[in-house]
C-alpha cells in the first residue's frame, strides 16, 4: 500500500501529470507493486509485462514509458524492467519474502518458477486424465454426490421430553380436582394430530374457553367440565365453538375465528 507522502512526491506528481490522473496513477501503482510483493521479486519481465501487472488498457508502451520516465521501474538492459528500489519501501512481510526469494535464487530456482511448474504440473495431470477419458470413447464419470444429511425431526418428533407448545398447553390446562393426570397418552394424541405446528392457536383457544367457563360460572350459568387432557386433544375440542353473551370481551370472541377451516378438519 502507498505511504501518504507518496501524494507530494515530484515523481507521483509526474506520472500523474502523463497519465492525466492522480486516481489512475495510484492504481497502477498498487497493481504493480502488488505483483512485486506477492512475488517477492522486483523484476516484472517485458513492457507487456509491466502493464499487464499493473492492468493498463491503454495504448501498448504509454504506461512502461511513463512510469520509467517518473522513475518508478528500472530498465534493466536486456528488454526487462523491475520496479525501482522495491525492497527499500516495501512493508516488513515483503523484505522477509523477497530475503527468502533471494535464498531461493541461490538455490537456482525462484517463487515464480516453482509456481509455474506447480501450476505445469497440475495441467499435464488433468490432461492425461482428460486424454485417457477421450481415447477410451467415454467422459469421465462426474464425482458422486454427497450423501444426503439426516435432517433433525422437528416440529412433532422429539428425541427425548415433549415439544414446546406442548408443554404450553399442559401448563396452561385446568386441574380436575387439583391434578392433571394422562400427560404421555395426551402428548400421544397432541403429536399425532400434528398439534404443534399450530400449538400458539390451540393455547390461545384453550385459554378463551377457559375464560368462558370461569364467566359462566360467575353468572350461575351452567357449562361443562374440562375432561382430561388426552380426550381435549384426541376430539380437537379446541374448534368448539364459544356461545357467549353479546358482552363477552372481544379476546374471547374473537378466538372462534382463529383457526381457519382447514385446521378445524384436521
Amino acid at each position: 500500500m502507498a505511504r501518504p507522502s507518496i501524494f507530494t512526491h515530484r515523481k507521483f506528481r509526474k506520472l500523474s501529470r502523463i497519465l492525466g490522473s492522480e486516481a489512475l496513477a495510484l492504481g497502477h501503482l498498487e497493481m504493480m507493486w502488488n505483483v512485486g510483493y506477492m512475488d517477492g521479486d522486483p523484476r516484472l519481465g517485458e513492457s507487456l509485462d509491466v502493464e499487464s501487472s499493473s492492468r493498463w488498457s491503454g495504448t501498448p508502451g504509454k504506461l512502461t514509458k511513463a512510469l520509467l520516465d517518473s522513475g518508478f521501474i528500472d530498465d534493466l538492459q536486456d528488454g526487462t524492467y523491475q520496479i525501482h528500489e522495491l525492497y527499500d519501501h516495501a512493508p516488513e512481510y515483503v523484505r522477509k519474502r523477497m530475503d527468502r526469494e533471494d535464498k531461493r535464487r541461490e538455490r537456482g530456482l525462484t517463487l515464480r518458477e516453482i509456481r509455474s511448474a506447480a501450476g505445469a504440473k497440475g495441467a499435464n495431470s488433468r490432461w492425461q486424465v482428460d486424454g485417457k477419458a477421450i481415447a477410451n470413447g467415454s467422459t469421465p464419470a462426474p464425482a458422486p454426490a454427497p450423501a444426503p444429511k439426516n435432517k433433525k425431526r422437528t416440529s412433532q418428533h422429539f428425541a427425548t421430553g415433549f415439544g414446546p407448545g406442548f408443554l404450553d398447553f399442559w401448563k396452561n390446562y385446568p386441574d380436575r380436582n387439583g391434578k392433571k393426570v394422562g400427560k404421555a397418552a395426551a402428548w400421544k394424541h397432541w403429536k399425532a394430530l400434528g398439534c404443534e405446528d399450530h400449538a400458539g392457536k390451540i393455547v390461545i383457544r384453550l385459554l378463551a374457553q377457559i375464560a368462558h367457563k370461569s364467566r359462566c360460572d360467575r353468572d350461575g350459568v351452567f357449562c361443562a367440565e374440562f375432561p382430561d387432557p388426552e380426550r381435549w386433544i384426541k376430539h380437537k375440542r379446541w374448534t368448539d365453538e364459544i356461545f357467549q353473551p353479546a358482552d363477552t370481551a372481544p379476546a374471547i370472541r374473537d378466538s372462534n375465528r382463529l383457526l381457519t377451516e382447514e385446521e378445524r378438519s384436521r
